[in-house]
């Protein structure tokens, strides 16, 4: 038996891990997936659902950004405060500490099921939709809620009624939700796919994008909502038009109460985009902005990446001394990043400088499969002529 002081301490501990839980949480996405009884007997159980949502999940978020992708907490792997708080019959403490705290919780709660369909089938990306099935065949069924704290509730039922694919509608429903979830980081997978040539559609992440601005305002936080736009001014230059990915990063700075580190790092691709519109003074003007911002841009690389944005800023003005010793001073920061070298290998080409750019292009290539993800940079996505203001994909 516990005696008084022992059970006041273990509930002291509890109480602490609920709280530790709830703040450390306070992003994450809860996942819940149930299954019926009669797809669990093919051998597909909830927690295998689960994982297949998760990875899917995980895969449409991925890439590298100033925004974080939500953690899923998946419900068959929980925490050790979960563990215990399902031991005590505490579940609902975590969601009431949540709430006292003022923290925000998403969730994502699905049932896989067989029966006939209620609605128009959601179609998989690219495919005829599936058409409803009045009659007596059987179709499989996944009916997602995701609750979010901005939007409120949202429902979606997916059939299928011909592959009886569980694999595929969990992915399809992971697809839909996420998009419900973490809008932003959607899009951004699928941009950095397309920059990687490992798949992605520009038109599917496009239209994502346009629906996810066409929300209320205050629908997602603001910094969503600023690098959606951002993302939509990196595909205005896929399309080579400049002058729509300037009109896009512009809305991006307008959006109220946008991080310091995030109008820096828009600043720094609104002077790319002018160094491609061929506007060196403007270009130089927002250089020296976002220089003056000395916020920290936490992403892979971004010392060098910065010194090489600076370098393109001063080629493109004419000062080929200045942007020389700017692209030395990133390569010797980051001897493996691939745009320092091959820059520099131009530069020094155009200078007349043979062995010097074949040194240097060398060096490009080698260190090409060892280059740092991409990211929502113009000169991670693109290669940019400063003096001629072409631009292309970095594949």
């Amino acid at each position: 038996m516990l005696d008084l002081s022992s059970l006041t301490l273990l509930a002291t501990f509890l109480f602490t891990l609920l709280v530790g839980q709830s703040a450390f949480n306070g992003d994450t996405v809860h996942l819940r997936i149930s299954v019926s009884p009669d797809i669990v007997k093919t051998g597909l159980s909830e927690s295998v659902a689960e994982d297949i949502f998760t990875a899917t999940a995980a895969d449409l978020t991925s890439g590298e950004s100033l925004i974080a992708a939500p953690r899923m907490r998946v419900r068959t792997q929980p925490g050790l405060a979960a563990t215990m708080a399902k031991k005590f019959s505490l579940d609902g403490i975590v969601s009431a500490t949540q709430t006292t705290l003022g923290i925000e919780t998403m969730s994502v709660m699905g049932a896989l099921m067989q029966g006939p369909p209620a609605g128009p089938a959601l179609a998989a990306k690219g495919g005829a939709a599936l058409a409803d099935n009045p009659g007596s065949k059987t179709c499989l069924n996944l009916v997602l809620i995701v609750t979010h704290p901005a939007s409120g509730i949202e429902q979606k039922r997916i059939s299928q009624c011909d592959t009886h694919d569980p694999v595929t509608l969990l992915q399809q429903g992971a697809s839909w939700a996420m998009e419900q979830v973490a809008p932003y980081r959607v899009v951004l997978s699928e941009v950095l796919k397309v920059a990687r040539g490992t798949g992605g559609d520009l038109a599917h992440a496009k239209a994502t994008a346009e629906r996810v601005l066409s929300r209320p305002e205050g629908w997602e936080h603001a910094p969503e909502r600023a690098m959606t736009n951002n993302l939509l001014a990196m595909m205005a230059l896929a399309e080579k038009d400049p002058v729509v990915a300037d009109h896009w990063l512009t809305a991006a700075l307008a959006v109220a109460e946008i991080p310091p580190e995030i109008e820096r790092l828009l600043m720094l691709n609104q002077a790319m985009v002018a160094t491609v519109r061929k506007q060196p003074e403007e270009a130089r003007m927002l250089m020296t902005k976002a220089m003056a911002n000395r916020h920290a841009i936490e992403l892979p690389d971004f010392a060098a990446n910065s010194l090489i944005m600076q370098a393109l800023t001063a080629w493109s003005g004419g000062d080929t001394v200045a942007a020389e010793t700017l692209l030395r001073n990133a390569a010797q920061v980051s001897p493996r990043n691939e745009a320092a070298h091959a820059y520099l290998a131009k530069l020094l080409e155009r200078k007349g400088d043979t062995e010097g750019a074949k040194r240097e292009a060398h060096t490009a290539n080698i260190a090409r499969r060892f280059d740092p993800v991409l990211q929502s940079l113009v000169v991670t996505l693109f290669w940019i002529d400063p003096v001629q203001g072409t631009i292309e994909w970095r594949k």
